[in-house]
């Protein structure tokens, strides 16, 4: 008669191998499920600019699907590691650049030619397309050539105090850059922040305790003046309205400097 250990261990290993048998199953199917998916939503995203390329549909009802299709994304990646692929990251920022670059109405609509070119080269990359990086692609370098120079995204701020409205940038850390607005028409100054001018410009400032009247006047006359987040710059309130910018439409319509 077989022991109770001996059965333990012969159950032990039908469990074993059923699960080498089963795993590599499970493992082909979720990649299945998840090509599947990125290819649909990908094709949704091709199919999108066509109809834009044939008007289709309107610039808003194209962005609008670009929102929609990169909320998707972001959901399959948090709630499946599955999804939290490469491709599918390129995909989520492609989308969000073709939503904000459409999102106020350009008129050469620039964008579409970028985004059927990406498409058709195989670029957010597929599986089976490893090799190949979106990051890499002219076309995708030269659709983020036609933007403020900032990663992180652009907000028009509006203080309920007093109602003085300015831009305020956004960095990830690694643009070498710092910004100030004209505190007359809003323009932004981008300043490298390993130049020269920047260096003469701090210099200046431990000598008189403070930014103000360093920079050059904007174009306007005005004055460019440097923000502190979450804070007014012009009376210190801390009730703002914040909302998107589109980097696409400040690029295009020439609210930005380089010092």
């Amino acid at each position: 008669m077989f022991s109770l250990w001996g059965i333990a261990g012969a159950l032990l290993l039908i469990a074993l191998l059923l699960v080498i048998q089963i795993n590599p199953q499970r493992r082909r199917k979720r990649a299945d499920r998840f090509r599947n998916v990125y290819v649909f939503n990908k094709e949704r995203l091709a199919a999108a600019v066509t109809s834009l390329q044939r008007k289709e549909i309107s610039t808003a009802q194209f962005s609008q699907t670009c929102a929609e299709l990169r909320a998707l994304v972001r959901k399959l990646s948090l709630e499946d590691k599955q999804y939290d692929k490469q491709e599918a990251y390129d995909l989520f920022n492609l989308a969000g650049e073709l939503e904000e670059a459409s999102s106020y109405d350009p008129q050469d609509l620039f964008f579409l030619s970028h985004a059927a070119a990406l498409l058709q080269s195989g670029a957010p990359r597929m599986q089976l397309d490893a090799n190949r990086k979106m990051a890499e692609a002219k076309d995708w370098v030269a659709l983020r050539r036609r933007r403020l120079p900032i990663e992180e995204g652009l907000s028009e701020v509006r203080c309920k105090a007093c109602g003085f409205e300015h831009p305020e940038a956004h960095f990830n850390g690694f643009e070498d850059l710092t910004s100030a607005f004209c505190g007359s028409c809003q323009k932004i100054l981008f300043i490298e922040i390993h130049g020269e001018r920047w260096k003469q410009i701090k210099a200046q400032e431990k000598g008189q305790g403070s930014l103000d009247g360093l920079l050059p006047p904007c174009d306007c006359g005005g004055a460019f003046l440097f923000s502190m987040p979450g804070t007014c710059p012009k009376c210190g309130g801390k009730d703002l309205e914040t909302k998107k910018a589109s980097r696409y439409e400040w690029f295009e319509k020439g609210r930005y400097k380089m010092l």
